[in-house]
Parts: C-alpha cells; structure tokens; sequence
C-alpha cells in the first residue's frame, strides 16, 4: 500500500470517529422539554457518577402501588465534584425530589436534573428550571 493510500484511510477512519464524538454529545432541546419544569420524589437505587454525564436511578411511587424506575441524567463528574458533590451526597436508598426537564418521547422515564432536594432540605441546584420565581437560585452551579 502505497504512503498516499495509507493517508488516505488513516484519515478516513480518524473522519469516523470524529463523526461519532461529535454525535455522542447532543443537544438538550432534541432529548428534553426545555420550558417546562418537570418534577419526581423516590428513592435513588443506583448513582454513576462519571464524564460526559452523570446519572442517578429513583424509584417512584405512582400512588397506586405501582414503582416507576427513572434515570436522571445530571451534570459531569467533574462540575460535580466543583460543586462538593461526591459519591456521598446523594447515595442509594436515600430519599429525594428531583426538579429538571422531561424527556420528550413520554414513553421513557427519562430526565435531566436541574436541582435536587435531599430529605433534609439542602438543595443541590446547578440549573434554574424554567417557571422558577425564585430570584435567589442561580442558574449557575451552587449548592445551597
């Protein structure tokens, strides 16, 4: 094989793989209903803190005796861990009210958090939802 035809394919694939980074990281507006605030209560089952994305699991209650199991997409391991949030902060088994944005097909039990409350009221909150009134939340990374 030639040095040219070698070049070629080298950025050929190094082209595919750079379409897929590309596509792995995606727009909040084609996943989530961004102007709406959506909210759950349960119980984290399951955290996984790591990069591009964290992610919590919560079981909800329905009311009718029916648990929904939800995954709750949340900011980076890095901006977290800015913030003090570490694996201790919110843990399996612990009771908590998420406030983000839904996912847009209503089949999946899917959303990214804006804010969570723990059961003691501390608030972990590294986005404003949309109709929040509250002048002193920030739209910016803060744990209150």
């Amino acid at each position: 094989m030639s040095s040219s035809m070698r070049a070629r394919s080298t950025l050929f694939v190094a082209g595919l793989f750079g379409v897929a980074n590309a596509q792995a990281h995606h727009s909040f507006v084609t996943h989530y209903i961004t102007n709406e605030s959506f909210q759950i209560s349960g119980t984290i089952t399951d955290v996984q803190l790591r990069n591009p994305h964290s992610f919590y699991y919560l079981d909800a209650d329905t009311g009718n005796g029916q648990v929904e199991r939800w995954e709750i997409e949340a900011q980076s391991l890095a901006l977290l861990r800015r913030m003090g949030v570490d694996g201790n902060t919110v843990t399996p088994g612990q009771k908590v009210t998420v406030v983000g944005m839904r996912s847009r097909n209503s089949n999946l039990k899917v959303m990214f958090a804006n804010e969570f409350v723990l059961e003691s009221g501390r608030r972990l909150t590294w986005g404003k939802p949309e109709n929040d009134e509250n002048p002193n939340r920030s739209r910016f990374p803060l744990v209150e």
